[in-house]
């Protein structure tokens, strides 16, 4: 039944309780009359899978079920033909559906756990991508605080840290409130706007020409939650 080579005890006692249970139902199945009644009882071992990390388990476990229900029907004792030669596809088909089932609730928890336990990684891609584009990318709040910089940006309006930049104000690196009162109009009117030539205010007051881009952020619910704006420095350009 693909057991992993590092299972644990506990593992291994929960396949043995799966062999005992399939062994004992196969026992009730060929030593009474009673038809489908006791050969639905296949399906219990076949859901304590469930209790697997491996959702091939049950897939595996079914394959196996599946010459003993066989055996089953030959060896049980003598009753009506005809109704035995029905109730023993129910019966396989019956398994196996529970068997493809707990096999899909299996893999989707896999899925789950992989991605619960390689959030940092991700994360961490993520950061690394952010840190590393030229392009600076800067979010204020909807009280139009800077809450999130890049190093682009740091370095282009020259700031030691992007801790420098947090909770500034997004409006004083404008020359002027209208252009930012302008930008957050446009914003909250088209919900975007791209590549919009400005001059950012840099911290040693002089001026840098951008290419600026702006979207706006929106929360779980859909209210404005604050702006991202990119962009890019055009000083070289400009000189050209």
């Amino acid at each position: 039944m693909g057991l992993p080579r590092n299972a644990s005890l506990k593992a291994y006692g929960l396949y043995l309780v799966i062999a005992a249970l399939t062994v004992i139902v196969l026992l009730l199945d060929i030593s009474t009359q009673v038809g489908m009644a006791l050969g639905i009882l296949y399906v219990i071992p076949v859901t304590l899978t469930l209790r697997t990390n491996n959702w091939r388990s049950p897939i595996y476990l079914a394959l196996l079920l599946t010459p003993l229900m066989v055996f089953g029907f030959f060896l049980k004792p003598p009753g009506d033909p005809g109704i035995a030669a029905v109730n023993r596809p129910i019966i396989i088909a019956i398994v196996y559906v529970v068997s493809l089932l707990c096999a899909l609730q299996l893999r989707a928890a896999a899925e789950r756990k992989k991605v619960e336990e390689n959030p940092r990684s991700s994360e961490d891609r993520y950061r690394t991508i952010f840190e590393t584009l030229s392009e600076g990318i800067m979010t204020s709040d909807t009280e139009g605080n800077i809450a999130l910089a890049n190093q682009a940006v740091v370095e282009m309006l020259g700031y030691a840290s992007e801790k420098e930049l947090y909770g500034k104000s997004a409006a004083q690196i404008y020359p002027n409130t209208e252009t930012r009162t302008r930008f957050t109009e446009l914003l909250r009117r088209e919900g975007r706007f791209r590549n919009l030539e400005v001059d950012f205010k840099k911290a040693d007051g002089s001026l840098l020409p951008v290419l600026l881009s702006g979207i706006l952020q929106k929360d779980n619910e859909g209210k404005w939650a604050g702006f991202l704006g990119i962009f890019r420095d055009m000083t070289e350009i400009k000189k050209v």
